[in-house]
């Protein structure tokens, strides 16, 4: 299941695991036991708390198991246990295991017995819980005026104003410095039929647009650029002049977000 993965990282320089090293910040160590802990927390919360005490008790208490079952639990259980360290030792984020939860439902599957109903109910239980939890979350939410997608709201309303910008502009294309940003207008502006790229300062590869798309493929352009800072003096030396044309506030929850759009001329 995850020989397509390390193939596509083999090929592409491993991205996934230095983009990983990047986000655990592993320049920077220190000692956290309670962030270990919180991890450890999490993925009991995600994955299930019936089902990974029954996924562990039912494999130890198995006097033989199959060589099979064996690769499925160390399948499974070994990211959580590389997360934990990272978690400890640097910090990590709550998904960064799940790579190992398909190994742990098909070795779950594998160890109950589908005859005995005990078990089958006590899965049925767990998942009946775990959607009234959802939906009882998702229900008072309004209640606190708290909105769950407020971070990406104004993704659709800033991709309508760069998009008139691609469409009305002649020999014009689209770069982002910032990834989060780049990948949600990137689904927006998928219709429009302009060249486009992640801005890549520093040449090393950080993450997967970094390394599909390139500032330098846009060379002879005009860039219409969107940041939440300002141009670099890497990027003004690239173009012959460049412009501000607009910048848009959007407030989510308790914080404000800044976007500048940039018009580069001649990009070089």
């Amino acid at each position: 299941m995850i020989l397509p993965n390390i193939f596509w990282n083999y090929k592409n320089q491993f991205v996934t695991f230095s983009h990983t090293a990047d986000n655990a910040n592993l320049n920077y160590i220190q000692l956290n036991f309670l962030q270990g802990i919180i991890f450890l927390f999490s993925q009991i919360v995600m994955f299930g708390i019936i089902p990974i005490i029954l996924l562990f008790y039912k494999y130890i208490s198995l006097k033989n198991t199959y060589t099979l079952q064996k690769i499925l639990f160390l399948c499974f259980i070994f990211p959580i246990i590389l997360v934990f360290l990272l978690a400890i030792f640097s910090r990590a984020n709550a998904n960064w295991a799940v790579v190992g939860y398909p190994f742990g439902c098909i070795l779950l599957a594998s160890l109950i017995n589908i005859k005995n109903n005990f078990y089958k109910n006590i899965c049925l239980i767990n998942q009946y819980i775990f959607f009234a939890a959802i939906f009882l979350l998702a229900s008072i939410l309004p209640l606190f005026d708290l909105d769950p997608f407020s971070k990406v709201r104004h993704i659709k309303i800033l991709s309508e104003v760069l998009k008139k910008e691609l469409i009305n502009g002649e020999n014009i294309a689209f770069m982002a410095d910032d990834r989060e940003d780049y990948a949600h207008l990137l689904y927006y502006l998928k219709d429009i039929d302009v060249k486009k790229a992640k801005w890549n300062g520093d040449n090393r590869i950080d993450d997967h647009y970094e390394l599909t798309t390139h500032q330098n493929h846009l060379i002879g352009k005009k860039v219409l650029f969107v940041t939440r800072t300002k141009p670099t003096d890497a990027m003004i030396e690239k173009s012959s002049s460049y412009e501000k044309i607009d910048s848009l506030i959007f407030k989510t929850n308790k914080r404000s977000k800044i976007f500048n759009i940039y018009l580069f001329k001649d990009w070089k």
